[in-house]
């Protein structure tokens, strides 16, 4: 089966759109991703994708689209952030957002929309809400206001637009590996880049891989590291009482059916402030 349709003539009224995917051995996510791409009503879109490599069928699956993807390649990476500077270095629109594998555009009408009115070339990002996928439904999650930069990234970046010339300019920083795309975008919050927020649900995340351990800690870490916090005095035993909690939190879910996990997680979730149920 083949989600094709019929090939919409790029228009040159609006401005282009890259929509990046970076993916490896992806094989049983990446075509509902590379459909949601191709299937837009928004014509003035380049589609690159950046695969690592795979060895799982995944580049059959690319092969099959290849006629609406302007540029893909496969080849080994040092990372999802050196594939993801791979595209920008490919890239040509007055716009860019990544879409990688697993994750898709909210519907077909949502590049359109944003583009036909939300846009300015004064706006250096624009950002907006994401749903979330879980097993037990699919939530809206809006972003926290931009004042959290300094301590998180407040909103989603599968969620986010940025001027082509200003992200081409400023890539990932490879020495991060969890969290270059929270520095990037606070580099530029930092530098008074205009951000704006438009309320449209631009993508849909798959939020149910869970996140090891490890991951977290050296996520707190390179967080620690990019928003100065990882200079001040207290920051080792802050970081001792997270690894501690974090060690008695897997303990806790080890012992706890993954189906009643998920249950309390998306309940948890629900009462959050800038959630909304679909």
């Amino acid at each position: 089966m083949s989600c094709l349709r019929e090939y919409k003539y790029k228009s040159n009224k609006y401005p282009l759109v890259t929509v990046i995917t970076v993916c490896y051995n992806a094989v049983k996510s990446i075509e509902e991703t590379i459909c949601s791409v191709i299937n837009q009503s928004y014509s003035d879109v380049e589609y690159i994708l950046i695969d690592g490599g795979s060895t799982d069928g995944t580049v059959e699956v690319i092969r099959k689209y290849s006629t609406r993807i302007t540029k893909w390649i496969s080849e080994p990476d040092k990372g999802i952030y050196d594939a993801m500077n791979k595209g920008i270095e490919f890239s040509h629109g007055d716009w860019i957002m990544f879409i990688n594998s697993g994750d898709t555009l909210a519907n077909e009408e949502v590049l359109e929309k944003i583009f036909s009115q939300f846009y300015s070339e004064s706006i250096g990002v624009l950002y907006g809400d994401v749903i979330l996928a879980y097993v037990y439904g699919r939530v809206v999650a809006k972003p926290f206001p931009l004042e959290e930069f300094e301590h998180f990234f407040p909103f989603s970046h599968p969620a986010s637009f940025v001027q082509g010339n200003l992200l081409r300019s400023h890539k990932f920083d490879l020495k991060y590996k969890i969290v270059s795309d929270y520095n990037l975008f606070y580099q530029l919050y930092k530098k008074g880049i205009q951000f704006k927020y438009i309320p449209v649900s631009v993508s849909v995340f798959e939020a149910e891989t869970g996140i090891s351990s490890r991951q977290f800690l050296t996520t707190f870490r390179e967080v620690s590291q990019i928003n100065g916090e990882y200079i001040k005095n207290g920051w080792k035993i802050k970081y001792l009482i997270f690894t501690l909690k974090r060690t008695i939190i897997e303990l806790c879910k080890s012992l706890v059916p993954i189906r009643i996990r998920q249950r309390i997680l998306f309940s948890r979730l629900l009462k959050g402030n800038h959630i909304t149920q679909l």
